[in-house]
């Protein structure tokens, strides 16, 4: 392409080919390649754009087409379809905030936990793209621990202890903790089922190994039995029961601790319970 330098003042006559040096007819020729070159690029943009003004006008409701009329461009016509119908930031933070404050209440019965994760992902990712405060430092991991808790009250317990010993865990990868340990604690109740219900003894016992491959999965109605330690959860996921579990800070209460040992010499079926808590783990 000719550069500012390069143009000259028109001739006062026209000029004919031949009398162009062979110098003068190659730049010439040059020139010519390039602005066809370039009428076809822009041939090829006006399609693409009368191509974009139909696909637009395609996805739009009937109702709303005046928006994309009397547009001179298929800009013009996205702004005006922004100025209707895209939130402002204002409103976009109270959808955010709301949405955020749906998902720290637990869930409902009967609702698929993995499709909930996904969306408190989802939902985090927004907010901290309008940087909220409530995505800020701890709050989101507080408020996930929160909304598990009666889930999954081992698992919740074990890493609000690492919080609080102020571990710096990103918010992510405390989902992909929680969705890692939901997914091992299936597999050990498909395991369980396979070789049939525990002996039961009492209705602790008698919970926690005919109703156990129901209480922990994603639908599940019924909350965890009452452990011996007083906790609401499963055997394999008592601190007494599974040392793996227990927190470095964490400290057993003298008075269970006897009394499970206790249990554990004196009664067979309690000592099996335990032992195939143990194997599921």
């Amino acid at each position: 392409m000719p550069r500012p330098k390069d143009v000259r003042d028109p001739q006062p006559t026209p000029v004919l080919l031949s009398s162009l040096t062979i110098d003068e007819r190659e730049y010439f020729s040059s020139l010519l390649e390039d602005y066809k070159r370039l009428l076809k690029k822009y041939d090829r943009q006006v399609e693409a754009l009368s191509d974009l003004r139909s696909k637009i006008q395609e996805t739009v409701y009937a109702d709303n087409l005046r928006y994309t009329m009397r547009c001179d461009h298929e800009h013009d016509i996205m702004l005006n379809l922004k100025a209707r119908f895209a939130p402002t930031d204002k409103e976009r933070q109270q959808e955010l905030i709301a949405e955020w404050k749906s998902l720290c209440k637990k869930p409902e019965k009967g609702q698929d936990i993995s499709v909930w994760l996904d969306k408190w992902e989802n939902t985090y990712d927004d907010c901290k793209e309008l940087d909220l405060p409530d995505v800020t430092n701890t709050r989101p991991h507080y408020d996930l621990l929160n909304a598990v808790q009666h889930l999954n009250p081992t698992w919740s317990d074990l890493y609000r202890c690492k919080i609080t010993d102020e571990e710096n865990i990103d918010f992510k990868d405390l989902l992909r903790s929680l969705r890692n340990y939901r997914r091992t604690a299936k597999t050990a109740q498909g395991s369980t089922a396979q070789h049939g219900a525990f002996p039961s003894f009492q209705n602790q016992d008698r919970d926690e190994n005919t109703n156990g491959n129901n209480n922990n999965n994603d639908g599940g109605n019924k909350p965890p039995p009452k452990c011996f330690c007083g906790r609401r959860h499963f055997y394999r996921e008592c601190y007494y029961v599974i040392e793996a579990l227990r927190h470095p800070r964490w400290k057993p209460n003298k008075e269970v601790q006897e009394a499970f040992e206790k249990r554990l010499k004196e009664d067979s079926r309690f000592q099996n319970n335990i032992a195939n808590a143990r194997k599921t783990y």
